[in-house]
């Protein structure tokens, strides 16, 4: 799954800056960069959630992974200061955390009932 996400960051780099690697950064990143990396943490964060359901095979596993990615989400927002948006560094952490602990808890429900 990690090598899904960071060929998606690449593509995304390629396509928007048209360059592999993000050397350096001039400017505000655009919108639509910001929309799309946004979009794509979804997706992942909804498969984050059903593939930690589906091993843990326990409510606390869900919510352990939303835990996790709010601490990740801090660290990122106090060692990123000034390269991302505010608004953007605090909405995808949270976010993602609702979304992987939630999609989770569907895949454990729908587990249950077959």
């Amino acid at each position: 799954m990690e090598v899904l996400v960071v060929g998606t960051g690449l593509l995304l780099t390629r396509v928007f800056f048209h360059s592999w690697l993000l050397e350096f950064q001039i400017g505000p990143l655009p919108a639509a960069h910001l929309a799309a990396k946004m979009l794509t943490g979804f997706v992942y964060a909804v498969m984050a959630g059903c593939i930690t359901a589906a091993l843990g095979r326990k409510p606390e596993a869900p919510t352990m992974l939303g835990a996790l990615m709010l601490g990740m989400g801090i660290g990122t927002l106090l060692m990123n200061r000034g390269n991302q948006p505010l608004w953007y560094a605090i909405v995808v952490p949270i976010v993602g955390a609702i979304t992987a602990t939630f999609s989770g808890y569907a895949w454990l429900g729908r587990t249950e009932r077959q």
